[in-house]
């Protein structure tokens, strides 16, 4: 699909993922990096999806895909947020970014969906005519 831009399955494999990721972090040390440290791989996931298919959302992260250093990291990581909020589907936004001993990124984007809003209004003008206007707002209808 996207070379080098793999993306995890669902939230009760995420849960699964990183209950076992916590227990591995407790012995893990930190990890020094710097901007120009290559990075081995980037793994991206979705944390709080109802509605919207992962699928759909993982080609606006297409950048994070060619990251080869962290100061790619950084640009790829602002271009796929850049790219998200244009699509108007999400109201927070945030990613949680671990690094790996052997330079392994998991990017887990943790995000809410925009609500459903209907809005509804009517007028009276002084001739006596009625006007109404009404405004339905789903994101997302097709997934």
């Amino acid at each position: 699909f996207l070379e080098g831009l793999k993306l995890c399955g669902s939230d009760h494999q995420l849960r699964g993922a990183m209950a076992e990721r916590v227990s591995q972090e407790e012995e893990l040390r930190r990890v020094q990096v710097d901007a120009d440290s290559l990075v081995n791989g980037v793994y991206v996931s979705f944390k709080g999806l109802k509605r919207v298919s992962a699928h759909s959302l993982i080609g606006e992260c297409a950048a994070l895909g060619q990251v080869r250093t962290f100061r790619d990291l950084r640009f790829a990581l602002a271009d796929a947020e850049v790219r998200l909020k244009e699509l108007q589907l999400l109201k927070n936004m945030k990613a949680d970014v671990t690094v790996g001993e052997n330079h392994d990124v998991d990017v887990t984007m943790i995000v809410e969906e925009r609500s459903r809003e209907i809005t509804a209004s009517g007028n009276v003008d002084k001739k006596g005519e009625m006007s109404a206007d009404l405004r339905i707002m789903q994101p997302a209808l097709f997934g």
